[in-house]
């Protein structure tokens, strides 16, 4: 094992250890992200549970995973290291 993945996040490590092809850069979806959309893609990066994100975006669960949703539809990220890759 790489010995980034050690210190990595499993969600970013993959790129790293070259599991996954590392996505195409993508420009912001229109209109850009907002504050709360940024501390989301930002908690991921660094591994957050999805529990840990929304209590510190101030989001019910369930509000948090539509917000999650809702970014990889309008990014087309497959999934979480996905939108991390993009974001």
């Amino acid at each position: 094992m790489s010995a980034y993945a050690t210190v990595m996040p499993w969600s970013t490590a993959c790129y790293v250890i070259e599991q996954l092809p590392v996505p195409e850069p993508a420009a912001p979806p229109p209109g850009g992200i907002d504050d709360v959309e940024s501390v989301i893609l930002w908690s991921l990066a660094l591994d957050g549970t999805y529990a840990e994100i929304a209590e510190h975006c101030g989001l019910s669960h369930d509000a948090m995973k539509k917000r999650i949703r809702a970014l990889r539809s309008r990014w087309a990220a497959e999934h979480d290291p996905h939108l991390i890759a993009l974001g």
